[in-house]
């Protein structure tokens, strides 16, 4: 839906069913915002239609299985109504919309908790502003490629060029990419904990990165340790990540790597440890700063996507523990730090 009072009106008549609305720039970076919580409607206008429009909705199902999707469909262009059903869509209304409509066809889809209306023009939940900055970054890396395929499937855009059809392939490939990087991660303002082994967790990813030929993995595997209270799948994400970003930035490849799990004291607290040492890998302080705020990073001579440490680090940090990494002789050790027990 276009900016402007429509879109005010229309926020206010589904704010006024007791949800807490969110109101989004652009489709992709609706799509990003799902790492800040759970999303129960999901409202998309295709005024303006671009072919990626479609691939919205059909990442949103992807995403959200649970979610309902309304498509807001300008009136003169009815065929994209069944074109969005088909790509995952539960309904559709004509544009410019009634709000009345808007309202009863909202309350069918929606299941609401009772509770004072709420109306967020960040949809930033209590206490996640890390996730609100990572939503943010997540739209930039998946939105930047799209622009460029709006632009190269722009009517009158000779198609037949092998050279346009490589640009369109290498996008896309980044689109993927990054996309599965942030599905992997789940709710990041909101992890779903309950009693892990974080040496587990470590030795089975590491052995799962092994035989992709990621790494080569030294020394025995990780000792098993106390069960700590933990999002299994976030932090099993972020293990995975922290060797994906070690991988692509070592010196030789599958990367020499060594995990290992302890327990260890930060400010007074208690906390368990798992630790991965790299050889051939320097890290310096800026280039430190630069790996944890970024979500995705492209290899300038492969074009291949590779995850940064931004999302590790949210993790990390809402557990409650912290990304750290320090240098050693041969390398570099990178320590993912949550409370123990």
């Amino acid at each position: 839906m276009e900016k402007g009072p429509a879109r005010r009106a229309a926020a206010r008549t589904l704010a006024s069913l007791g949800a807490s609305v969110s109101v989004a720039p652009d489709p992709f970076e609706a799509a990003a915002r799902f790492v800040e919580g759970p999303v129960d409607l999901v409202v998309a206008s295709l005024s303006g239609w671009r072919r990626r429009d479609l691939g919205f909705v059909s990442a949103v199902r992807a995403r959200a299985p649970r979610a309902s999707i309304l498509v807001l469909v300008p009136a003169e262009r009815r065929p994209l109504a069944a074109l969005a059903l088909e790509a995952g869509a539960d309904a559709w209304l004509p544009e410019p919309v009634d709000l009345r409509e808007l309202l009863a066809l909202a309350a069918r889809r929606l299941s609401v908790a009772p509770g004072p209306p709420g109306l967020s023009g960040g949809g930033r939940a209590a206490g996640s502003e890390p996730a609100g900055r990572l939503a943010a970054e997540v739209a930039h890396a998946v939105n930047n490629p799209l622009q460029v395929v709006s632009l190269l499937l722009e009517p009158g855009t000779p198609r037949g060029e092998d050279a346009l059809r490589e640009a369109i392939g290498r996008e896309v490939v980044r689109i993927r990419d990054a996309v599965e990087i942030v599905a992997a991660y789940g709710r990041l303002a909101g992890p779903e904990r309950a009693p892990a082994s974080l040496g587990a967790l470590l030795a089975e990813r590491l052995a799962a990165q092994e035989a992709r030929g990621s790494v080569r993995v030294l020394g025995p595997a990780p000792r098993d340790g106390p069960a700590t209270a933990l999002d299994g799948a976030q932090v099993a994400a972020a293990l995975d990540g922290i060797l994906s970003y070690l991988s692509a930035r070592a010196d030789s490849r599958p990367a020499p790597v060594r995990g290992i799990v302890r327990r260890v004291r930060e400010g007074g607290r208690l906390l368990a440890e798992a630790a991965i040492r790299v050889r051939g890998l320097h890290v310096s302080p800026e280039r430190w700063h630069e790996a944890v705020s970024t979500v995705l990073w492209t290899d300038e001579r492969t074009r291949e996507g590779h995850p940064g440490l931004a999302l590790p680090d949210a993790v990390a940090r809402g557990h409650g523990g912290s990304l750290v990494a320090r240098e050693t002789g041969p390398g570099t050790v990178v320590a993912f730090r949550v409370p123990a027990g």
